[in-house]
This record gives C-alpha cells, sequence and structure tokens, in this order.
C-alpha cells in the first residue's frame, strides 16, 4: 500500500502545479541519480521488501515521518507492507525531472540538505498516485462480475508487474545466457550465420568483446550496495589493458546516454509548453532505457539507470541491435528458433540420457501422416512418467510494448491471443497447439515416435515461455480459459482437471523460462519431481489465479543459483580476465 502525501505532510496537495512547484525545487542531475539509486535499492535481489521499503524511507523521510506513514492507516503496520515507491513510479518521477528540472548550485551535494530531501519526499509520494492513474489501476473498483474484472485489468497488470517486476536471480546469470545464445554454442547464430559480422558492423564491437565489457562491468557493479553501483568513465576505461581502452571507450559511448540523449529517451520530441496536466502526458516506452543502459553525466560518472533492464538487456538485447540491418520479424523468428533450441540443450541438462531411463523427448515426433515427410514434430517437448506426460510448447514472443501502453484492453488481449492462442490468418500457437496434440493422441490421429500414449492417463501441458512479464496477476487464467475453449473437453471435473477421452488433462501451466532456471538444483540433486510440483499447482490452484512463479514460493520451492548457465558465466570471466589483464609475458 502507497502512503498518501496528506497523511504525511498535511496541507500538500498532489495536484499538478504542486507537484511541478516541488521540481522546480531540485537540482536535474542530483535528483536523476537518486532515481537510480532507489532503483538499484529495489532490485537488489539479496534484500527483502521491509528491507528495501525501510531502506528508502530513511534516505529521504525523516523519523517522525516514518511514523506517520504507519499511524495515518490502520492497514499498515510495518515496512513489510508498505510501498513508499515501485520501479514504475520512481521511472515516472526520473521521466519528469528531466522535464521540468535544472542543474542548480551546489549539484552534487544538494541532498545533503534534510530540506531537498523532503521535497524529493513528497514529489515522490505524488508520482505513485500518477503513476497508478497512468496504468488504470481505479478499474479494479468498478462494479462489474469478477470474472469481467480478472479480463478487463490483464492490460493493467501486465504494466503494474513491469513497474514493479524484480529478477529472481544474481545478474551474472544474464551474461551465462547472453553468452550462451549469441557466442557459445550461439544458438542465434547457429539461426543467422551472419550475425557476428553483422553486429559488428552495426556497432563497430565484436560480439566477443562485447560480452567481456558487460562481464567486467557487472562483476564490479554487482558487488555494490544500496544503489551506489557508481563508476568514473575514465577511471573505468584506464582500469584495463592499454590494447583494449579503445574498445572499452567506444563500448560505454555506445550503451550510455546523458541528459539530453535521457530527455529525448522520456519524451521524445515533446514539450513542457504542451503539459497542463499530468493526463497529458504521453505514454512513455522504456525501449530506449534498454537499449542505452547507462546514465553519464557530465563530471563522467556513470551508474546503470534500471538494473532490471539492464540484466534484460545482456541477456538478448543482441537480438534488438539487429533490427538496423533487417526486418525486425525475421529476426524475431530466428530468435523463437534459437530459444527453443536453447530450451532443449537446457532441458537434456537435466535430464539426461541414462541407461535405465531416458524420459526427455526434445522434440516429440509423431509418425507422418499421408503424403507427410518420415516424421513431424508434434510438441517442442515431452517428459514421459509412464501413466502421466508432461507436454510442452516453448515460445519466444515478444509483445508490442506501444500497444501495451495503449491502455486499450481489447487490442492488448487481441494481442495476447495473436501471440500465444491462435493467429488472425488461423494458425495455431502455443495454447491451441498444445490442445490439438492432445486432440490428436485421443482421438488416434496421431502416433508418437517412441513414446506410448496408450497407457497415458494423464497429460500437463505447459507453455514454456520466454517473457518474464507474461505471468502478470490473471494471465495464467486467461491462458487457462484459452486453453478450455481450444481443447473442448467433455467435461471439467471439480478438482480443475479436464476429462477429454480416455486423458485426465490439467489446466495448461503457463511457465517462465525464469521458473525453470530456479528448479534447476532440485530437479538436478535433490530428485525434485516437476510432474509432481505441476500435479500440487493444479491442487493448490485448479483455477490459475496465481502464476506458477507466486506457487512456488508459497509451496517453499527454494530457488537455488542456476549452475549451467553460472558456469558458463564463470568461464567467460576467465576469458575477461585474460583479455583485459593478461599476464606479463616476462612472468
Amino acid at each position: 500500500m502507497y502512503p498518501k502525501i496528506e497523511n504525511i505532510f498535511p496541507g500538500t496537495t498532489s495536484d499538478f502545479q504542486t507537484f511541478i512547484s516541488l521540481l522546480n525545487s531540485l537540482s536535474l542531475t542530483d535528483s536523476l541519480m537518486f532515481c537510480m539509486r532507489v532503483n538499484h535499492i529495489l532490485l537488489d535481489w539479496n534484500k527483502t521488501h521491509e528491507d528495501k521499503q525501510r531502506n528508502i524511507a530513511q534516505l529521504f523521510f525523516s523519523e517522525e515521518e516514518i511514523g506517520k506513514m504507519f499511524t495515518g492507516s490502520p492497514r499498515i503496520s510495518s515496512f513489510s507492507e508498505l510501498l513508499i515507491v515501485s520501479k514504475g513510479s520512481i521511472t515516472h518521477l526520473a521521466r519528469w525531472i528531466v522535464m521540468y528540472c535544472q542543474d542548480q548550485e551546489g549539484d552534487g551535494t544538494t541532498f545533503k540538505d534534510p530540506k531537498i530531501r523532503q521535497i524529493f519526499a513528497k514529489a515522490l509520494l505524488i508520482i505513485n498516485d500518477v503513476w497508478s492513474q497512468d496504468i488504470q489501476m481505479e478499474h479494479m473498483l468498478d462494479d462489474v462480475p469478477i470474472e469481467e474484472t480478472r479480463y478487463n485489468l490483464l492490460s493493467t497488470f501486465r504494466q503494474n508487474s513491469a513497474g514493479s517486476h524484480i529478477p529472481t536471480q544474481h545478474g551474472s546469470l544474464s551474461i551465462g545466457k547472453g553468452v550462451s545464445m549469441f557466442i557459445d554454442p550461439g544458438y542465434f547464430g547457429n539461426q543467422h550465420p551472419e550475425f557476428a559480422k553483422q553486429f559488428q558492423q552495426v556497432t563497430g564491437i565484436s560480439i566477443e568483446d562485447y560480452y567481456i565489457c558487460h562481464t567486467y562491468l557487472t562483476s564490479n557493479t554487482n558487488s555494490k550496495v544500496d544503489g551506489k553501483a557508481l563508476f568514473e568513465f575514465e577511471q573505468a576505461v584506464n582500469s584495463v589493458a592499454e590494447e583494449f581502452r579503445p574498445i572499452f571507450a567506444s563500448f560505454l559511448e555506445l550503451e550510455s546516454q546523458d541528459i539530453s540523449d535521457l530527455r529525448k529517451a522520456f519524451w521524445g520530441d515533446f514539450e513542457k509548453e504542451s503539459l497542463s496536466d499530468f493526463s497529458d502526458a504521453p505514454p512513455f516506452n522504456d525501449r530506449e532505457l534498454r537499449t542505452r543502459p547507462f546514465f553519464r553525466t557530465q563530471d563522467g560518472r556513470i551508474i546503470i539507470i534500471d538494473p532490471g533492464l539492464y540484466f534484460d538487456k545482456i541477456t538478448d538485447g543482441p537480438l534488438f541491435t539487429m533490427f538496423g540491418v533487417g526486418k525486425a520479424e525475421y529476426f524475431i523468428h530466428k530468435f523463437g528458433y534459437a530459444f527453443e533450441k536453447a530450451v532443449h540443450d537446457y532441458l537434456r541438462k537435466l535430464y539426461p540420457i541414462s541407461p535405465l531411463n531416458d524420459r526427455l523427448s526434445c522434440p516429440l515426433m509423431r509418425q507422418a501422416i499421408g503424403t507427410e515427410p518420415s516424421s513431424v514434430e508434434l510438441t517442442d517437448a515431452c517428459l514421459d512418467y509412464g501413466e502421466e506426460m508432461i507436454i510442452f510448447e516453448i515460445k519466444a514472443s515478444f509483445l508490442r510494448q506501444d500497444t501495451v501502453l495503449e491502455n486499450d484492453n481489447e487490442k492488448y488481449v487481441a494481442m495476447l491471443r495473436e501471440k500465444y492462442v491462435l493467429t488472425s490468418d488461423g494458425e495455431p500457437k502455443g495454447v491451441t497447439q498444445l490442445a490439438n496434440t492432445i486432440i490428436g493422441l485421443e482421438n488416434d490421429k496421431y502416433e508418437a515416435v517412441d513414446r506410448d500414449f496408450s497407457i497415458v492417463s494423464k497429460i500437463f501441458p505447459v507453455l514454456l515461455v520466454h517473457d518474464e512479464l507474461i505471468d502478470a496477476p490473471m494471465h495464467p487464467h486467461f491462458f487457462a480459459n484459452e486453453f478450455i475453449q481450444a481443447l473442448k473437453p467433455d467435461e471439467v471435473l471439480q478438482n480443475g482437471f479436464l476429462k477429454k477421452g480416455r486423458f485426465l488433462v490439467a489446466p495448461i501451466a503457463l511457465m517462465t523460462f525464469e521458473d525453470l532456471e530456479n528448479l534447476e538444483f532440485s530437479i538436478r540433486r535433490n530428485g525434485f519431481s516437476l510432474k509432481d510440483a505441476l500435479q500440487r499447482y493444479i491442487e493448490m490452484y485448479p483455477d490459475r489465479l496465481q502464476s506458477f512463479h507466486n506457487f512456488c514460493v508459497e509451496a517453499q520451492y527454494q530457488p537455488y543459483a542456476g549452475q549451467i548457465f553460472a558456469q558458463v558465466n564463470l568461464d567467460f570471466l576467465a576469458k575477461t580476465k585474460d583479455r583485459l589483464f593478461p599476464q606479463n609475458q616476462d612472468g
């Protein structure tokens, strides 16, 4: 729950003119740096929510003001129940700061003044209401049936999740995934052989040197605490081997933006003369914050703007770089195949072939029908538990951010269906593919290769996705309903299972790749059964009103650092050390 400004600062209103007046009292660069510092605190995966909110409160509020946060509302008794600011609202505040603030005398030290910190605190509380209005959270109060509310809020929940998403993994794993995708084994390059050459043509940096720079920075900035992950441009460049310095300097120029760049990223060509109310602001797309994730001050200080977006960029950023040399649709299509192959290899490491058992097929093939080739892919992967099967469809779809930001729920839902259910041309996607597979197996249209479905009584369908935000609230429930419509079961049982001929079919499970990674240690070391987890998921949430991720937290499936990508990162870290700090040949 957000604290209200009137409870902490009686007499202060949250209107537009008050907000702008507050911003005019703040120094531009200092205020931006503190916004980014807050972002670092919020995205510190080692800290609890309670610790993060306490840290932020103590940065800007006096003890008396903090006390009013709890006395102002009987529903708030601790920092664990309080949300002083979210990632979405602090980014919105930074956006307004670059439009209205100017550097003032003493910039660099202005926040040492308690009066300045209090002004910032007031702006922080106001922007929370603005953020909630921007993503239309008020629709939660609409007087309509609950199922209609769940549907109407899908777009809102997506935006709210984007503004509050906290990574569940150490950032170094992003290096491991990025290196695997683009260098070794290079799943994307295998799909598009010209990738490495074209990437260097666009950026002026080889893909290997690009990841060496990111590895060096993450290995240093990840060790900082409380959002103080700052470094100096010249100091950073001079810290590496002399022959690498021009490359590192080019990298920092490529990935950084200054105040004017940031204003362009936040507002485009929009001018403040066009603003007379919060509602006049155009939608904000974070694309440019992903493209260039570092903020560089006039005096050469550099900080990561948003660690969450930064680590996303490390994982798949080179894909978007390629949009400059060809059609985006082509490269996204190739990335989808690359992601599927990466997941296949990852699953094989989780479920290696043994002399006694090989329960994994990826992909699962079926016998040809009529004039088809000798065998045809049936589904992307299958885990065989004898009388029970898990079948997977693997998708790396990207939702258009401009459509998400339109606040048009019908357009947003249409995009979800286009990407994950059924295209406008009638091509089955994800959800429908899983339903069609089950229908074809049940009516004996399809015969699986090397898997005996004649003895199978229960099937667990899993939609395994690249997009970490697709499991935002109510999205698993939405896809579960879409799956029921596609499957057309004979009966929906009280325990949540769907009766389809001889099969009991679980409601579809929407699982992000990060969810699977977080279970890696348990699967490989502890005899953990993914099938048993899916069974427990349906027992707890047959209607899929909670995501698989939240279920895992509630079921106390402890997430551990994934060893597979951690090892990739360690190997590349050694290569980075050799490249940046070569040993003296004389010993």
